[in-house]
C-alpha cells in the first residue's frame, strides 16, 4: 500500500545516514551532514542556554534556578566515554536530571515530533515523525561529541 507521501530527497539521505550510524562496523565512520544538521540544531535550541560553545555560559542562562550543564566536559565526567544512552535520554525527555527539581530544559523530542508533522500534516505518519526526532536528536548528540574538552 502506497501512502502517497514521498520523502524529500535531503531528508532521505539524512535517515539512511542514521540508519549508517547503527551499523557497529560504520559507526566510526559519521557522515558530516549529520554534525552539521546537529550543530545547527544546537545553536538554535541548546545555545540560549548551554552557550555557542556548550559550556553552560548562554544568555538565558543568568535567569534560570539551575546552571545549565557544560555539555563540553561530558566525556571527561563520564570516565572518557561520552555518555550517549543518557543525553540521548535527556533530550528526549525520558530521563530527567536529578537535582534540577523540576524540568527546566524543554523535551526537545516532543518539539522535534511536533515540527515532523507541522511540515506536512497529512503525510508524516508517527513512524515516520519518530525516525525524524531519532536522527535530530541523534545529530545533535554527535554534535555535542565534537566539543568534548580531553
Amino acid at each position: 500500500m502506497q501512502c502517497g507521501y514521498r520523502l524529500p530527497a535531503e531528508l532521505a539521505a539524512l535517515i539512511i545516514s542514521a540508519f549508517m550510524l547503527c551499523t557497529p562496523a560504520l559507526a566510526q565512520q559519521v557522515p558530516p551532514d549529520i554534525i552539521i544538521a546537529g550543530g545547527a540544531d544546537f545553536m538554535t535550541y541548546c545555545a540560549t542556554c548551554h552557550g555557542r560553545n556548550g559550556t553552560g555560559d548562554g544568555p538565558v542562562a543568568k535567569h534560570l534556578t539551575v546552571d545549565p550543564a557544560d555539555l563540553t566536559l561530558l566525556k571527561k565526567r563520564n570516565g572518557g566515554t561520552f555518555p550517549e544512552d543518557v543525553a540521548h535520554m535527556i533530550i528526549d525527555g525520558r530521563k530527567e536530571v536529578l537535582g534540577h527539581g523540576t524540568r527546566d530544559m524543554p523535551i526537545w523530542g516532543n518539539w522535534f515530533k511536533f515540527v515532523a508533522r507541522a511540515v506536512d500534516v497529512e503525510g508524516t505518519d508517527n513512524e515516520t515523525a519518530e525516525i525524524i526526532v531519532a536522527l535530530r536528536i541523534q545529530g545533535l548528540i554527535e554534535y555535542m561529541k565534537t566539543i568534548q574538552k580531553e
